[in-house]
């Protein structure tokens, strides 16, 4: 059997992007009828949902119509399981109830084991926010290497209110069942064999799901094995950092080289960040005709929107100078060597008593001896990060 895996759908919210001058739908519902186009493609047999389909109880009778017509949309022979999230928990059942009656053996709201042919069944509970341990702990007790495990609840914290996986337990679950789908964690991820944490199809806001430049989509395995993203989403949110002698166009054109095959239409919605000296800045925008405030919100022949734009660039340190920056300028570029330092070890414990002060002891988190050379590139990477961070600090003010 063949399944398309989904989850957090949240119909009835739209995406943030500010503007849309390609007129694509950037809504859940359009995130939707591209997942039931997949699953034709796909030559799927079931669709599988775990949860958060409904964003809120009053979005209902929209996300049954949304869901009515993807039903329609996708061929005869696809059925769907559901599971309700902490979204849905009080609507999704009444939606799947109400549907099952215009598509008998197609629509399923999944409340224990379900038998589907192959020595296979469905296993998944609705979400119960009184009792969301509870919920768990039945799949780990229920769940054995013929059933397909639907859970939502936050599989990366097990302290968390959601009904959180342990480690042990989300290996468990893993191990254990045909293989496990999970929702809540709005970002795609293929934790590891047997368990697919889904994401949600479309980025609906930035940020959505654990950082920028993530590509939202679906997962499609055929028995549990040669599981594979399926892309859906249509925008990703992206934090583009240019340096200021570079031309923003080469940085975009590299971010849409990493768009996932698929997807021909889509929005890079950036925020661009020009870093590095402030010499750079008035030398590079004297020769040239566009300047930090005269960027459009949308490049002509690329896929980009531009957001937002921060100018975060530092005065260049004085020869001389060993300030914070002046000495971690000094050590990432290995040259002007600031007046006071014998030699670049000299610096170096320099750089060290900086970054320890500033960071809260960076290589004191180590409990083993370096060499003069591993020191170096370690104090070299938090110098790197710690002047990235006041370049950052520095351009806000």
């Amino acid at each position: 059997m063949r399944f398309l895996c989904a989850s957090d759908l949240h119909l009835g919210r739209s995406s943030s992007v500010p503007s849309n001058p390609k007129g694509l739908d950037l809504s859940a519902a359009g995130a939707l009828m591209r997942l039931a186009d997949k699953a034709n493609r796909e030559n799927a047999d079931w669709l599988l949902l775990a949860g958060d389909i409904c964003d809120k109880g009053e979005n209902e009778y929209a996300a049954q119509l949304m869901l009515q017509k993807a039903i329609d949309r996708m061929s005869s022979n696809i059925r769907i399981a559901m599971i309700s999230g902490n979204h849905d928990e009080d609507s999704l059942e009444r939606i799947c109830g109400r549907l099952a009656k215009n598509y008998p053996d197609r629509v399923y709201f999944l409340n224990g084991k379900m038998d589907i042919g192959e020595g296979l069944s469905l296993l998944g509970y609705p979400y119960n926010s009184v009792d969301p341990e509870g919920v768990k702990q039945r799949l780990l007790k229920e769940c054995d290497s013929s059933a397909i495990v639907l859970f939502h609840g936050d599989h990366r914290s097990a302290a968390g209110k959601y009904g959180g996986l342990t480690d042990d337990e989300r290996r468990e679950l893993a191990t254990r069942s045909y293989f496990t789908v999970c929702g809540h964690n709005h970002y795609p991820e293929e934790a590891e064999r047997g368990f697919i944490n889904c994401g949600s199809p479309q980025a609906l806001d930035a940020y959505d799901g654990g950082g920028s430049e993530k590509w939202h989509g679906a997962w499609m395995t055929e028995n549990g094995e040669k599981t594979r993203f399926v892309p859906i989403s249509n925008v990703c949110y992206v934090t583009v950092d240019v340096d200021i002698k570079d031309e923003p166009f080469d940085a975009f054109e590299e971010a849409e080289e990493a768009v996932p095959e698929g997807l021909s239409e889509f929005y890079l919605v950036t925020d661009v960040r020009f870093t590095g000296w402030a010499d750079d800045l008035k030398k590079t925008f004297v020769s040239r005709s566009s300047s930090l405030d005269q960027l459009p919100n949308h490049f002509n022949g690329l896929n980009t929107l531009v957001r937002s734009v921060e100018n975060l660039c530092l005065p260049k340190p004085e020869p001389g100078d060993y300030s914070p920056v002046g000495v971690l300028w000094s050590l990432i570029t290995d040259r002007d060597l600031p007046e006071g330092f014998a030699s670049r070890e000299d610096l170096l414990m320099e750089a060290d008593k900086l970054i320890d002060e500033m960071t809260g002891a960076v290589l004191k988190e180590y409990e083993k001896e370096f060499s003069p050379e591993e020191k170096r590139e370690l104090v070299r990477e938090a110098a790197v990060g710690l002047l990235q961070s006041l370049i950052i600090e520095e351009g806000k003010k």
